[in-house]
């Protein structure tokens, strides 16, 4: 399928950010829902999707981070599954005929027996916040209407632990990354304050997984759900030392239980042999390349805040 014009909600976050840099690159035309639209103003939405036309969504307004879900699970589940829902609908509405790419999470498939990694994407969903109750409901969603609203191609994503530059520092190797440059410029005493180490996470680089999203607007089944990941299993542990040799410093180690979570899986990582074998994506960007770039962004980032 030609792509040739994007609506893009969440344009403002992380992966919108790169998403729309990417496209952009791709001479592919780009319209953001502006922040003045709340994706649970059912009214707004479909006004807006009446008067503008473009042939492909990207779906990644969300209210993300787990620990305010767990605070405020109402507010998660309207942005969540009401936003999704009140998008689809003002499609359907406005008689779009193109291609809604769902941005889902790998939350969704809750904990994970060790016996079962890598995890696929046939495995059974069993979420355990509020945040990944919302994103199972919105992708039960999606799937639903893939099958009764065929003048729609619907896609769905289960993309796990992203990492880049311009990540929120509330996420763990964008937060690793920031201490560790407050450090190197001074700006923090050689110390790092962390939570559980004592788990692995799959970590893909937000670069690869907007080009993963470009490919499945252009080739992805209707009605699928496909993992983005990096099939690897990254160790928190193993970071922090990583990052001394990147920075060339020293620093002590903080545990701080408060930045434990409940619940928490010990090991994750997925397997992105469907994407693979149906679409020929496969992730490029090495760890340890996303940590320096991720890194090099805050020193620079640092550097011109403290000019």
């Amino acid at each position: 399928m030609n792509i040739s014009k994007v609506l893009v909600t969440g344009a403002n976050g992380f992966v919108g950010k790169h998403l729309i840099n990417y496209l952009s690159k791709q001479l592919i035309s780009i319209i953001s829902l502006p922040e003045t639209i709340d994706i649970r103003d059912k009214e707004k939405i479909n006004n807006f999707c009446i008067n503008n036309s473009f042939d492909a969504v990207v779906h990644l307004a969300a209210q993300s981070f787990v620990p305010r879900s767990i605070i405020n699970p109402k507010e998660t589940y309207k942005i969540n599954f009401t936003g999704t829902l009140n998008i689809i609908e003002a499609l359907k509405s406005s008689k779009f005929n193109g291609v809604f790419l769902y941005i889902g999470s790998s939350d969704v498939y809750g904990i994970v027996s060790e016996s079962l990694l890598p995890i696929e994407e046939d495995l059974t969903h069993s979420p355990i916040n509020p945040y990944a109750e919302s994103k199972s409901a919105a992708e039960l969603l999606c799937k639903k209407w893939s099958v009764s609203e065929n003048k729609m191609r619907i896609i769905m994503t289960r993309s796990f632990n992203h990492i880049g530059p311009m990540q929120d520092p509330r996420f763990v190797i964008s937060r690793f990354c920031k201490q560790v440059a407050l450090i190197k410029c001074g700006l923090q005493e050689p110390n790092v304050r962390v939570g559980n180490l004592n788990v692995t996470r799959d970590f893909t680089d937000v670069r690869d997984v907007v080009r993963a999203y470009l490919i499945l607007l252009k080739k992805g089944s209707n009605g699928s759900v496909y993992n983005i990941c990096s099939g690897q299993e990254i160790s928190l542990k193993n970071i922090l030392p990583m990052l001394r040799q990147i920075a060339n410093i020293d620093f002590s180690i903080e545990v701080c239980t408060d930045l434990y979570r409940d619940a928490e899986q010990v090991r994750v990582f997925g397997s992105f042999n469907k994407i693979k074998k149906d679409l020929g994506w496969f992730p490029k960007i090495l760890f340890k390349r996303s940590l320096e770039d991720v890194y090099n962004y805050w020193v620079d980032y640092l550097k011109k805040d403290n000019k």
